[in-house]
Order: C-alpha cells, then sequence, then structure tokens
C-alpha cells in the first residue's frame, strides 16, 4: 500500500460523514412531518409515532457507526503511516550494512595487493640471497686456489 493512499482515505471519511449528516437531517426532517400528520391522525397515527420514534434514532446510530469507522479509518493511517517509517528506516539501515560490506572488500582487495607485494619482495630478496651465495661460493673457491698458488711460490721460494 502507497502512503498516497492515506489522504484519499481520509476523503472517503469525510465524504461518509458529510453524507449520514445530510441523511440524519433529511430523516428528521421526514419525521416531523410525519409526526405532525400523526397528531393529525388522533389514533391512527399512533403506530406512525412509533416506528417514527425507531427511525428517530436511527440517524444517531448511524453518527455513531461513522464516528466509530472515522476512528478505524485513522488508526488504519497511523499504523501504515508507522509501517511505511519502519520500512524507510530498514530501507536506511541495509543501506549503510551495504556501505559497510563495500568498504570490507574495498580493504580485504588492499590486503590481497599488499600480501601480494610482499611475496613480490620476498622472492627478490631469495633471488639476492641466491646469487650472493653464488659469488660467496665462486669466491671462496678463487680464493682456496689463489692459496694454493701462494703455498706453491712459497715453497719454490723456499726451496731455491
Amino acid at each position: 500500500m502507497s502512503i498516497a493512499i492515506l489522504p484519499r482515505t481520509a476523503g472517503v471519511r469525510n465524504a461518509l460523514i458529510t453524507i449520514f449528516a445530510v441523511f440524519s437531517l433529511l430523516v428528521f426532517g421526514a419525521l416531523a412531518m410525519r409526526a405532525v400528520e400523526a397528531a393529525r391522525a388522533g389514533d391512527a397515527g399512533k403506530g406512525f409515532a412509533v416506528v417514527a420514534s425507531e427511525v428517530k434514532n436511527l440517524p444517531n446510530q448511524t453518527a455513531k457507526a461513522t464516528d466509530e469507522i472515522a476512528q478505524q479509518v485513522s488508526g488504519i493511517q497511523a499504523e501504515t503511516g508507522n509501517a511505511v517509517t519502519a520500512i524507510r528506516n530498514i530501507a536506511k539501515a541495509i543501506e549503510q550494512q551495504s556501505a559497510s560490506t563495500q568498504e570490507i572488500s574495498r580493504n580485504v582487495q588492499q590486503a590481497a595487493v599488499g600480501t601480494q607485494d610482499v611475496s613480490s619482495n620476498v622472492g627478490g630478496v631469495t633471488q639476492s640471497v641466491n646469487a650472493t651465495r653464488t659469488a660467496a661460493e665462486t669466491v671462496t673457491g678463487q680464493a682456496q686456489a689463489l692459496r694454493g698458488d701462494v703455498e706453491s711460490f712459497l715453497a719454490k721460494i723456499r726451496a731455491a
């Protein structure tokens, strides 16, 4: 149900009240004329007087029923307004939840990029360590060869 229907239901309620008010006036006028005729008729009009008395109460009963309908329509309008407000609040909460979820998703993506950068850096460090080890092994081998050459040279000098 749209919130736009609420003013229309108020209009219907007001129209009912107006219709019943006019009806009450018409019934009261008709009864007044009939009461005068019944009074002129004497005993023959007594039966009509009883019926007229009952019919005379109809506008009051109609007015009470109209008031009850008006109260119920007002209650429905109020509850409908409350429901619309609650639905709007729920929609706002869903929007906020969606925004939070998107923010979490962005943060997770940034963390993944950071992890990937760290992984790349670790790979670079591993390559550097391997290159340094290879160079150290080469230098060690050359140092051992040089030491052998120096020892051989010194042995020749001592022997000479």
